[in-house]
């Protein structure tokens, strides 16, 4: 039997921008996440699956930035 791995991303609830601390907060998340992932696909390869889950977006406006928010290797495999 194979083996499958997934990444569960859940509850990220992005905010709308507001200031520009925020937008220096979502480039340093974004850079800790991206490491985090590389570190683990190091040591476990690369998942095969990325799920994101829960709410996304805080009040439904927030979709557009919130896919700005996840790299290209993770949205297009």
């Amino acid at each position: 039997m194979s083996e499958i791995s997934i990444l569960h991303l859940s509850d990220i609830h992005f905010k709308a921008k507001k200031y520009e601390d925020s937008t220096t907060f979502r480039e340093d998340v974004q850079r800790k996440m991206i490491e985090t992932i590389k570190t683990y696909s190091t040591k476990h390869g690369i998942p095969h699956f990325v799920a994101v889950t829960g709410d996304i977006a805080f009040s439904g406006k927030e979709y557009d930035e919130a896919a700005a928010f996840f790299p290209e290797p993770i949205k297009s495999g």
